[in-house]
């Protein structure tokens, strides 16, 4: 009442400009239709080939990936078949069959790729982190919660998207080398509040020694998915943004990517994803430094 907005749009505009169904009850976005049944079409007919076309094949893989971006979980299916497309050359591929594995499961989830925008952010934080192998064992692990406000839950959801970085480890300029002298700033640093990351207010979930030895970025990936096989235990936690705080760059972007070029690391990725649609979950993870993870002490118990 009073005045008119003039860039008002119905959904049938925002089609053509997004690409996607736009619902609005629930507030979702949406592989369209058409493009759906086409996508389930094309995939069929490179399963069931003999002989499949270069062409056709990068063509299928690309559009199912732009859907699959509504679900990033989804992304980290295709593997073998770009390792494929890496190592075979010529115009016809006949497909390894893992391949087909792959086009069968990106088939059947299909109808997953949707974006609900109206998914709400649970009311806790969590943090997981991972030590490797010291005086003869395999390292240990490390899952901690802590209850946490409205505005607590945002300031993290909006700080993790944006690091600053500093010249030093230290704010004291005096125990530089050179402080007169310009240095790029390199070294990343979280913005969270310090009161978030109090290690008092944190309480343990689990921790525990791992059996086998394997890199420090596997640990911090095993970690994870550990975390999301325990919150689904918890009917309460379905359909909602989780926030679990990250000390490992590799593992906050691989899973915040989701996927990852490295066979290992996808595999990890790929059962994490298993459960984020099993539940409906989305995970997201906030990077902050190693000396403000409060996961870090439980792992080293």
């Amino acid at each position: 009442m009073g005045f008119l907005v003039k860039d008002r749009r119905n959904s049938d505009e925002l089609l053509k400009i997004v690409g996607y169904d736009v619902c609005q009850q629930p507030a979702a976005l949406r592989l369209p239709g058409r493009r759906s049944v086409a996508l389930h079409h094309e995939l069929t007919v490179l399963i069931t080939s003999a002989f499949v076309s270069r062409t056709s094949l990068q063509h299928t893989l690309g559009v199912w990936m732009w859907g699959a971006i509504l679900h990033r979980a989804l992304l980290c299916v295709p593997h073998a078949i770009y390792r494929q497309l890496e190592r075979d050359e010529g115009p016809r591929l006949r497909l390894w069959t893992s391949c087909r594995t792959e086009l069968l499961t990106m088939r059947r989830l299909i109808i997953m790729m949707v974006f609900r925008a109206d998914t709400q952010f649970a009311p806790a934080l969590f943090s997981t982190d991972a030590r490797g192998g010291q005086n003869g064992d395999c390292g240990a692990y490390g899952i901690a919660v802590t209850s946490a406000t409205t505005e607590e839950v945002h300031q993290v959801f909006e700080l993790c998207r944006c690091l600053s970085y500093t010249t030093s480890v230290t704010d004291d300029t005096r125990l530089l080398r050179r402080p007169e002298r310009f240095t790029a700033r390199t070294i990343p640093r979280s913005r969270l509040d310090p009161t978030i990351t109090a290690q008092e207010r944190w309480v343990e979930i689990e921790h525990g020694p791992w059996k086998i030895l394997d890199h420090i970025n596997l640990g911090e990936l095993r970690t994870v998915v550990r975390l999301a096989r325990r919150l689904a235990y918890h009917p309460l936690l379905f359909s909602k943004l989780i926030l679990s705080l990250q000390d490992n760059s590799t593992c906050a972007g691989a899973l915040t990517k989701g996927r990852s070029p490295s066979l290992a690391i996808n595999y990890l990725c790929r059962q994490h994803g298993a459960v984020s649609i099993a539940c409906g979950t989305r995970c997201i993870l906030p990077w902050v430094e190693t000396t403000r993870q409060p996961s870090d002490l439980y792992s080293r118990l």
